[in-house]
């Protein structure tokens, strides 16, 4: 649903799919407390989507 939401602004089917998955992740990420760890990871994330 999200995608397709997406796709109807305008935003193309594999820019939509990484930015609902980066969100999701972030979502996970966000909640860890430890500063580089979480930035660790956030930059794991950054790499794999290719952001």
């Amino acid at each position: 649903e999200a995608l397709f939401y997406l796709q109807s602004r305008g935003i193309p089917k594999d820019a939509a799919r990484t930015l609902l998955l980066y969100a999701f992740a972030e979502e996970v990420v966000s909640h860890i407390k430890i500063q580089p760890i979480r930035e660790y990871l956030e930059g794991i994330i950054r790499e794999k989507l290719a952001m």
